[in-house]
């Protein structure tokens, strides 16, 4: 096996009985086959690929391995411990002589082996599960990254709706900072499969800060907002057997403090029943609203009555979905005005508290002067940054109505020649300015009506330039032939936080503006239905759909 070397002296591993074992250096590894399960990926993980259905699994090897450098400085893996599953399960034991960070790997058929990086102890047992499928490897029940226990804290959870609803199911506890250059670090506490609805992650801050909760099955997901810190004990739990109900409780520490203030409060909980009840009723009548029509369809045709009666009504639990956010963020706002903890100020602005307000900035101000340095760099500039963009984004957004005249721009098409609106416009009677990305769907969808409206009038005048924000441009290029854009094709490649985005108010995708030829804005967020009515009416059919 490559790169897996035996070191005498230095750690003795084997598949050995636990009587030839010293017990206080033993480590247990035990490993579950499961039919299928989710796949909760994160950029750092490996994407898996499936494997053949027929895959004979006892001849697949598991390898638990630690990786270490020797004095000549050459970095070698140590095999701890290895075997076979047997009627899929396996266990698997060795000695070490303190806690280590170690990988199983699991080699199934050709290629490079499946890997889990692992937190192995002397005494501890590690369970793993395999999803036969893709032979991706996940902790189960139990995921542990605690070195030092005066920074741990611990999420536990029991959501064993029924039996086997939760088969397979994943819970990540992740959260995101900012790094000396300014880009978003992604920090993942913990990842672990759900054993008969059960799960613990244990991990270490060394500072209170807002965690994200999520849980997905193979036909739910749910998620929520966690404070943790030194010491904390989180809870989670749901309203009632959805994923999509899924709340953390603490008794406690700043979690208590800041989300189990109101989102336990009696006025909370029971808006929230009624919010239930009242989705269910909406749900409930839309599906006797569908029934119904279906019937008089059958019978003459339509029910137009039935119809705009439904569109016409605001549905009640919308108001309450209102009354339930305002009494969130009433709290929080508060809280982020008038706390003199700083630290519980920055908690409440990162729970959401006066999001898209300008009120936002000068509480961002006076936490860069309270708040220590290294911080402050990492939690509040950038926010407060980002806050400011966002603002604004959507102030620009607002300002750019019909009738006011385009931000001009100039950026570098894939050859990365400089292409300017202004030289655009000077040769078209119309231009469609359309922001888009590799990744969104929503994008890629309407490609295919405007390569048609395109190819039917652009030898009349009309013109579309798309402008990728794809941030990398291996991303952009590739995006590109793939869903080949057969109009001018421009990238700024800045996320949302790029110049000509900001000037534009560009806060979600796809984003589009129709400019004439003096680059005044005569129609923005257009559907391509709506392009293709206007083009249309100025232009006429297209020449393919007129009759001769």
């Amino acid at each position: 096996m490559k790169n897996l070397l035996a070191i005498g002296g230095l750690f003795a591993a084997s598949l050995c009985s636990t009587a030839e074992l010293d017990s206080a250096q033993q480590f247990t590894v035990t490993g579950e086959l499961k039919p299928d399960g989710i796949m909760l990926l994160d950029y750092a993980d490996e994407r898996p690929t499936r494997v053949p259905d027929d895959m004979d699994w006892s001849k697949a090897r598991v390898v638990v391995a630690h990786e270490i450098v020797s004095p000549e400085g050459v970095i070698e893996n140590v095999e701890l411990a290895s075997g076979h599953f047997k009627d899929g399960s396996l266990t698997l034991e060795g000695e070490i002589d303190e806690q280590i960070d170690a990988r199983i790997l699991l080699y199934a058929g050709e290629g490079n082996p499946s890997t889990l990086k692992v937190l192995i102890s002397p005494g501890s047992t590690t369970s793993f599960a395999v999803n036969k499928k893709y032979a991706h490897l996940e902790l189960l029940e139990v995921s542990s990254k605690v070195r030092d226990v005066s920074q741990a804290f611990t999420i536990t959870g029991d959501l064993s709706f029924g039996e086997g609803e939760l088969d397979g199911a994943v819970a990540r506890v992740r959260a995101s900072e900012y790094d000396a250059s300014g880009a978003t670090r992604g920090l993942i506490f913990g990842k672990v499969m759900l054993n008969n609805g059960k799960f613990v992650i244990e991990g270490e801050v060394d500072e209170p800060r807002v965690v994200n909760i999520s849980i997905a099955s193979l036909s739910d997901f749910g998620q929520t907002h966690a404070v943790v810190e030194p010491g904390a004990t989180i809870t989670l739990s749901s309203h009632d057997t959805s994923l999509r109900n899924i709340f953390a409780t603490s008794s406690k520490g700043k979690h208590s403090k800041l989300i189990d203030a109101w989102q336990q409060s009696k006025e909370y909980l029971s808006t929230h029943h009624d919010y239930q009840v009242a989705y269910q009723d909406y749900l409930d009548a839309e599906k006797a609203r569908e029934e119904h029509v279906a019937t008089e369809e059958s019978d003459d045709g339509s029910d137009e009555r039935s119809v705009e009666s439904s569109v016409a009504e605001t549905p009640r639990y919308r108001d309450l979905l209102l009354k339930l956010n305002r009494l969130r963020y009433d709290f929080l706002e508060d809280v982020a005005a008038n706390a003199e903890d700083p630290m519980d100020v920055l908690l409440a602005l990162e729970l959401g508290a006066y999001w898209g307000d300008e009120e936002a900035l000068p509480i961002y101000d006076r936490l860069a002067n309270s708040l220590d340095r290294d911080l402050v760099l990492r939690r509040v500039i950038q926010d407060r940054n980002a806050h400011a963009l966002n603002l604004a984004r959507a102030g620009n957004d607002l300002s750019l109505t019909i009738g006011k005249q385009a931000p001009h721009f100039a950026l570098p098409n894939l050859s990365g020649d400089e292409v300017a609106l202004n030289d655009i416009l000077s040769e078209n009677d119309f231009v469609l300015v359309d922001f888009w990305a590799s990744w969104c769907g929503g994008c890629i969808a309407t490609f295919p009506a405007l390569r048609d409206l395109y190819a039917s009038y652009h030898n009349r005048g009309f013109e579309i330039v798309s402008i990728s924000i794809d941030e990398e441009p291996a991303k952009w290029r590739e995006g590109s032939e793939t869903y080949n854009p057969t109009w001018i094709n421009l990238g700024e490649l800045e996320d949302f936080e790029g110049e000509v985005v900001t000037s534009y108010g560009v806060n979600g995708i796809p984003k589009t503006y129709l400019l004439n030829s003096e680059g005044t804005i005569v129609q923005k967020d257009l559907s391509t239905d709506q392009l293709r009515d206007f083009l249309v009416e100025e232009y006429g059919e297209a020449i393919e759909e007129v009759e001769l």
